[in-house]
């Protein structure tokens, strides 16, 4: 899941150098599911990039699944860019809520770090910017059969659907979000990766919902710190100023330094 850059979906765009001097910038949001397409998600004006709308869109990808399976998936795994409206307490509160009401079994939520390479969603918005890039656009429609039209010829199935208005999901869930949980998304605290499992209720888990996280999706990481070079261990830390760092990633919370199922 990631966002286009509005100066790729002016409207009217020109197509040259030449700029319309008081534009008209809609909202690019993708969602590729793997194994059945790529979903482009548009928005102008009435809806703002936002955690609610992240969770639209999630929701929205959800009902497309029941609707074509008859069912919700048991396991779920999303993975999202850093943006502020991805990375937010709010996404992360809905998720737990769609495993506390048993809509999924288990769900597992990512991150990619900042300064991440391109994923495999970029190379779908790619293909959109490489194929409008050049040509003139003048409205909105033109804008979407542009684009829908001329990624019928890649291997890419695509759906385009306007997004006008949306539910305030965070009035919802705004009273059932701990306030004392603020740093995960801030440096250096930050989680990227989050796990959310359907469990049996208990007193450790009142809802039935077990929620941990970690650093990284990977359990061993290599982390580059910025030292003054005489610190440094290593040779290329004693050239650079620039040492590596093996990071261990447990899973969180945990009693007693055990990990299994005595989490708090």
């Amino acid at each position: 899941m990631d966002g286009m850059d509005q100066n790729h979906c002016r409207i009217p765009y020109l197509g040259t150098q030449n700029q319309f001097s008081n534009p008209l910038s809609q909202g690019i949001t993708g969602i590729k599911e793997h194994g059945v397409g790529f979903f482009i998600y548009r928005t102008v004006g009435t809806v703002k990039k936002s955690a609610e709308f992240s969770i639209f869109c999630i929701l929205y990808q959800l009902e497309r699944w029941l609707e074509r399976n008859q069912c919700f998936p048991e396991e779920l795994f999303i993975q999202v860019d850093g943006g502020s409206e991805n990375a937010n307490q709010d996404v992360l509160t809905m998720l737990e809520l769609l495993v506390t009401k048993r809509l999924v079994r288990v769900i597992q939520f990512s991150r990619l770090p900042v300064g991440h390479t391109h994923e495999d969603i970029d190379a779908c918005f790619a293909q959109v910017w490489s194929l409008s890039r050049g040509n003139a656009c003048l409205t909105l429609d033109e804008y979407r059969d542009n684009i829908t039209t001329k990624l019928q010829h890649t291997k890419i199935p695509t759906t385009f659907m306007d997004v006008y208005v949306i539910p305030s999901y965070t009035k919802l869930i705004k009273d059932c979000k701990d306030q004392n949980f603020g740093l995960t998304h801030k440096m250096p605290y930050t989680q990227h990766c989050w796990r959310f499992e359907a469990v049996k209720a208990s007193d450790n888990f009142k809802f039935g919902c077990k929620t941990t996280y970690k650093a990284y999706c990977s359990d061993k990481v290599v982390e580059i710190q910025s030292k003054i070079k005489s610190q440094c261990y290593s040779l290329v830390g004693q050239y650079t100023g620039l040492e590596p760092y093996t990071l261990y990633c447990p899973w969180y919370p945990k009693r007693n330094g055990l990990e299994g199922n005595i989490f708090i």
